[in-house]
């Protein structure tokens, strides 16, 4: 049996609330008649390979009964359905089972059901809601961040009403059957929705408020048929909150709760949040034409700056090589005493011999200031740029100021640290030749 055909078994003869999970569906139930009976024998003796097990129980104990006493037509029994899990998938007979698991389902990145068809199929930001039809295999796919909405709205029910990721409640794909979205997830992804645009969230006498600062301030309770009411309005207000980018969240979060607010009349709910989202993004374009003025400026400060520091980076690259090469001249000198001196003179030979051993000390110390101030300098630099970089994050985001300063100076750094190993490399050389040089002469 496929499971769209276990779903309207469960269904016609189930005779209370299907309690149904991941892992499980579990129900009490009894055959009205003998087709109904027969099939659920033909489901037990050719279980599906979704189906780990089923389970059918005495209705008032735990006896079990086997294929061949299985209850006549009327008599009630008890059914524990066990499925397999998946990892990332929530695979449900009913559709109505989504009631029951709304404190997981946005744990899950596929919801399988097999009570609807494909016309019904629909998706949000992270979750896919598809059809169970057997064990077809679902491949994630990598979805991005979206601002926390806990940053923006302040929870005070119990258990919380404002989600920590906004990503499984926002439709990006609507079901090609108009009207058709499943009332059982609309209900679940309503409420998640408005707590995330409002202000506060409250639980007054067993309701949920959600209170809007405003001007004017306001406050209210919505019952579900309320919240179906608007749900597209949501869906609209969250996609402008939290889809336009992450960068200035929390302006577009307050623009669009001012304009909830002043879309509230008590007396009429069904205008709540009309053309709110609209109002809001002229506010927004507003906005962003007032900071683009100081974007530019910061820019400007801020190419300055870090053309300025790549310039002193590679200048001490050039100083680090300019005096490999005046030290260079002092190495030679007990190579200049010996070929110009009298090579058997006992005086010049001792005093070649020190020379090199002098030259070798005077370039080991000379490499070790120039490493230790040229590495306290990129220090004191490191710790100044902390000065104008939080100057410009009030413009750019961490990503434009990694892009803009940071992977130029860390490329120059590189470079300087480049010149420097190379540099390294032949003083070692360099001391190296002296010392064996003066242990010569010394043998000598």
């Amino acid at each position: 049996m496929t499971p769209k055909q276990i779903a309207e078994l469960i269904q016609s003869i189930s005779v209370d609330t299907v309690r149904e999970s991941d892992v499980a569906a579990r129900f009490g139930a009894k055959f009205t008649n003998d087709g109904d009976r027969n099939s659920f024998i033909g489901l037990l003796k050719n279980t599906p390979d979704f189906i780990e097990a089923i389970t059918v129980y005495e209705n008032d104990t735990d006896n079990v009964f086997g294929i061949e006493d299985l209850p006549n037509v009327g008599e009630a029994f008890r059914v524990d359905i066990k499925k397999f899990s998946f990892e990332n998938e929530l695979r449900l007979f009913l559709l109505r089972s989504i009631s029951n698991n709304k404190a997981s389902v946005s744990d899950f990145r596929a919801i399988r059901i097999a009570e609807i068809d494909d016309g019904q199929q629909f998706s949000t930001v992270s979750s896919n809601f598809l059809v169970w039809r057997n064990n077809e295999e679902f491949l994630p796919t990598e979805v991005d961040d979206l601002p926390d909405p806990r940053r923006f709205s302040v929870d005070f029910a119990r258990p919380p009403e404002v989600p920590t990721d906004i990503r499984p409640w926002i439709v990006m794909e609507w079901p090609r059957k108009e009207g058709s979205l499943p009332s059982e997830w609309i209900e679940i992804s309503s409420r998640r929705l408005m707590a995330a645009l409002a202000d506060r969230v409250s639980e007054v006498e067993g309701l949920i408020e959600y209170h809007f600062d405003g001007p004017p301030a306001c406050s209210f309770a919505l019952n579900n048929s309320q919240l179906t009411d608007i749900f597209p309005r949501l869906v609209a207000g969250a996609k402008f909150v939290f889809l336009n980018e992450s960068r200035d969240a929390d302006v577009r979060h307050l623009l669009l709760a001012n304009e909830w607010a002043r879309s509230y009349r008590k007396a009429s709910l069904t205008d709540l949040g009309d053309n709110c989202v609209k109002s809001a993004a002229t506010a927004y374009s507003a906005y962003i034409k007032a900071k683009s003025s100081e974007m530019l400026s910061a820019l400007s400060a801020l190419r300055k700056s870090v053309l300025e520091e790549t310039e002193k980076i590679s200048e001490k690259g050039h100083d680090f090589a300019r005096s490999m090469w005046k030290d260079l001249a002092v190495a030679a000198a007990p190579f200049v005493i010996k070929v110009l001196s009298d090579a058997a003179s006992a005086n010049n030979s001792e005093i070649a011999k020190y020379l090199s051993f002098a030259a070798a000390a005077f370039l080991a110390v000379s490499l070790c200031i120039q490493w230790f101030l040229n590495e306290r300098w990129l220090s004191s630099q490191e710790k100044a740029r902390g000065i104008w970089r939080l100057e410009a994050n009030t413009a750019l985001n961490q990503a434009e100021l990694k892009s803009i300063a940071d992977d130029p100076i860390a490329r120059s750094v590189f470079d300087y640290r480049a010149v420097g190993v190379f540099v390294t490399i032949f003083y070692i050389a360099i001391i190296v030749v002296l010392v064996q040089y003066g242990r010569g002469i010394l043998t000598q």
